[in-house]
């Protein structure tokens, strides 16, 4: 079992898609929560998503950190970051590169520049997970302006 330094829920959302969006991340400690979101204009839903890890991310820059979990419920998020090297230059056409390419180089290189290990762990969205369906309420009413 690795050590966990930090534990975070992460969420985007999009009121339409494109439209405006919102990311955010709720850091959980042993008796207090800490929430960070923002709004962003002409985006898409997995740009929020992946923001709100890279925020995470960012958020976890120069504090020590060796190893954090993110808790998502973007199964896109998830499996690219976890499978980077199938989706790092090319999707699955050979003619197509890579969507987000802008935020997933931002993400490799807070990851390499920092040192820090990511573990993912899968909750299923709007499923009553507490935390999850904190950060969720946040960027969805965010989105909605």
């Amino acid at each position: 079992m690795v050590d966990i330094d930090c534990l975070f829920y992460t969420d985007g959302s999009c009121s339409c898609n494109p439209g405006n969006g919102a990311w955010g991340f709720i850091k959980v400690l042993p008796d207090t929560v800490i929430i960070k979101s923002s709004m962003v204009e002409c985006t898409t839903n997995n740009r929020m998503e992946l923001m709100a890890i890279i925020e995470a991310v960012r958020h976890s820059c120069g504090r020590n950190y060796k190893t954090i979990k993110i808790v998502s419920d973007s199964m896109y998020c998830i499996n690219s970051y976890n499978n980077w090297r199938k989706i790092w230059w090319m999707a699955k056409s050979k003619d197509e590169e890579t969507k987000n390419r802008d935020l997933w180089n931002e993400l490799f290189t807070l990851v390499r520049d920092s040192g820090i290990t990511i573990k993912f762990e899968w909750v299923k969205g709007h499923n009553g997970n507490k935390y999850n369906s904190m950060i969720d309420k946040v960027v969805q009413a965010m989105s909605k302006g």
